[in-house]
């Protein structure tokens, strides 16, 4: 590594199953791979938001989820269809139709922070994007989550499930204070990036806007925030 590269802090404030926050954190990264060489090291820190903390564990019916939330399956596949031809321009392939139940996302957020501690959770919160909105994975599928898990980051298996059958632990804790401190923030919507603890960009931006909000975080002189 070279260590004469500058370094930027990322603190994101996201949810597994916000697709914009799976969208953004993919222009985040193609904005790092535009800048080749002048790229940072990236330090990255996963912040739990959970846009539905009242959603029962084990969840609900995703149908009946759509219909209550977006006013009718017409309302829901209209804005589902819009969000899967954006995603689509950003080599993403989102779909709906695979989709079954949706659940609380406390234990996904519990057992990213657990991944964090170990190096590994950027790796996690981008393969459990991907399975919940390519392939359906439903997150209250303790098997099916444990083994992906385990696949995405190298970790024992064995481990991942005892994380997960924890349920009121200290990672516990620390998603219920994520959700206190964006709060405090005036955070109330994701994805939300927060660069060198001191510059904010809200959404899903373009990779041009996110290669100029780096450039802002790494310069002392700089001290607006670009268009969010």
């Amino acid at each position: 590594m070279n260590s004469s590269r500058p370094v930027l802090e990322i603190d994101l404030f996201s949810d597994v199953v916000c697709p914009w926050c799976y969208i953004g954190e993919t222009r985040f990264r193609k904005a790092l791979e535009s800048m080749g060489d002048q790229a940072p090291e990236i330090r990255f820190r996963w912040h739990p938001f959970q846009l539905q903390p009242d959603m029962p564990e084990q969840g609900i019916d995703w149908r009946e989820f759509a219909e209550e939330k977006f006013g009718g399956m017409k309302r829901a596949e209209q804005l589902f269809e819009h969000v899967t031809d954006v995603a689509c321009e950003d080599g993403l392939c989102l779909d709906f139709k695979k989709m079954t139940r949706t659940a609380n996302t406390k234990n996904a957020h519990r057992l990213i922070l657990w991944a964090q501690e170990r190096g590994k959770g950027r790796e996690l919160s981008h393969a459990l994007y991907k399975a919940y909105f390519e392939n359906g994975l439903e997150l209250g599928n303790e098997d099916a989550v444990a083994q992906l898990a385990a696949e995405a980051t190298g970790l024992p298996e064995t481990e991942v499930r005892v994380v997960l059958a924890a349920r009121d632990d200290a990672y516990a804790e620390a998603v219920d204070a994520s959700q206190i401190q964006a709060a405090r923030l005036g955070i109330r919507g994701v994805p939300f990036f927060i660069f060198n603890q001191r510059l904010g960009v809200s959404g899903a931006q373009t990779p041009d806007i996110f290669v100029d909000a780096i450039r802002q975080a790494l310069d002392p002189s700089e001290r607006g925030s670009p268009s969010a």
